[in-house]
């Protein structure tokens, strides 16, 4: 019984992992044709305002061409949540009454399913006036933007949300081992999680991987909403690089939006700067953060570097007090009176500790704060003493000589 329960088991986690195989591949396959779409959309734009704003057969070729696409991606997102629903159950990560409908996914997928939807009808091509306000000629002027064009810059954003789920497949929290620590420490596997992940490990590929994708699409709807408002922006390096310009808070002036749709993605860009400067001043925080052994060391270092001091001025403290042999003539008395002197007033050693002051200095604040002087002052008393009691000295024994004789 106990074989059957463990061969069981094995069976499930093969099956669970056969699916997390497959669900892979089908995020693929709808990342490749969503992107697909996207390019088909751009290409037409760019032909279409080759053309002076008129379609032709090329342009309704590729709007036909990113429907198919578009219904490809539709149905095999819904393959993808049926096989997500199916791994879900196999790893208990669901009720075993819970269905397609009740777990929430079909939701998830009829919103998804909406969003990617989003994409120029063929055959249709609608012009609307819009205005903008030119601060040199103070007035408003018209301009003209196309359904295409609006459909096309919504299927970047809209679609965008694939590069996002690439990203969580990137960061490593779909995979078993991720989902059962998660749940061991009863954590929800979400997409920002699997962001915060992926800053952590690998930031600065996190973060040139989305400037490289948003950036470009920024460029395109300032090149869409400026082609007719300003003539300098009609270019596409034109529009990508005064993208750049404004995410890097430089404002060279060269070119300057002046549509409101054109303003808006000029403001999306700064925003994005100023997130990314922000990212970039953690970083260096990051870098130059001592990690636990560093820290070690540097406190034993510089807690031998504050001892050396400390001997130091001690031996020089010691040096200065200590007291004379009586042996010595009087010729090397001065000289070492006058060398020690001489020490005291090379050193910046000019106050002394008073008894009764209150405040509490540390050892080495203390010893640099005594003055050799006053030590020198009360060695020379022990000196004269011991100079009277050895000229005494001598007194009495020339007298018992005398004596004697």
């Amino acid at each position: 019984m106990a074989m059957k329960q463990g061969g069981a088991r094995k069976n499930m986690a093969q099956v669970a992992k056969e699916l997390e195989d497959k669900l892979l591949r089908n995020h693929n396959v709808c990342l490749v044709f969503g992107m697909a779409g996207i390019g088909l959309m751009v290409a037409e734009n760019y032909i279409l305002w080759s053309h002076g704003g008129e379609p032709d057969g090329t342009c309704e070729v590729l709007k036909l061409a990113t429907s198919f696409t578009t219904a490809f991606l539709v149905l095999f997102l819904y393959v993808y949540h049926r096989r997500k629903f199916e791994h879900m159950r196999i790893t208990n990560a669901l009720l075993q009454r819970d269905t397609f409908v009740s777990s929430g996914i079909l939701m998830a997928f009829a919103l998804e399913a909406l969003c990617y939807l989003v994409h120029a009808p063929p055959f249709v091509n609608v012009e609307f006036d819009v205005h903008f306000f030119d601060l040199q000629q103070s007035r408003w002027l018209p301009s003209v933007l196309s359904t295409d064009e609006l459909f096309t810059l919504l299927m970047m954003f809209a679609r965008f949300s694939l590069v996002v789920r690439t990203l969580r497949y990137a960061s490593g929290v779909e995979s078993a081992q991720t989902r059962g620590y998660s749940n061991m420490n009863n954590l929800n596997v979400t997409t920002a999680m699997a962001l915060r992940m992926l800053y952590e490990r690998f930031p600065f590929g996190l973060l040139t991987s989305l400037s490289a994708v948003l950036l470009p699409m920024f460029a395109f709807g300032m090149q869409m909403a400026e082609r007719r408002a300003n003539h300098n922006l009609d270019h596409y390096p034109n529009a990508l690089w005064l993208i750049f310009v404004s995410a890097t808070s430089v404002g060279f002036g060269d070119f300057v939006p002046l549509s409101s749709l054109g303003r808006a993605m000029d403001a999306l860009a700064i925003l994005w700067g100023f997130l990314m400067y922000a990212a970039a001043v953690e970083l260096l925080l990051r870098l130059t953060k001592l990690s636990k052994g560093e820290a070690r060391v540097s406190k034993i270092v510089s807690n031998q570097i504050a001892n050396t001091k400390l001997r130091q001025y001690a031996a020089f403290y010691v040096q200065v007090t200590m007291p004379l042999p009586v042996s010595q003539p009087p010729s090397q008395l001065s000289s070492r009176l006058s060398s020690q002197s001489r020490l005291s007033s090379q050193s910046h050693l000019s106050s002394r500790l008073s008894s009764h002051s209150h405040l509490s200095l540390s050892p080495l604040s203390s010893l640099r704060s005594l003055s050799p002087l006053s030590s020198l002052s009360s060695l020379r008393s022990p000196l004269r003493r011991r100079g009277r009691a050895t000229s005494s000295g001598c007194s009495a024994s020339s007298r018992r000589r005398a004596d004697r004789r």
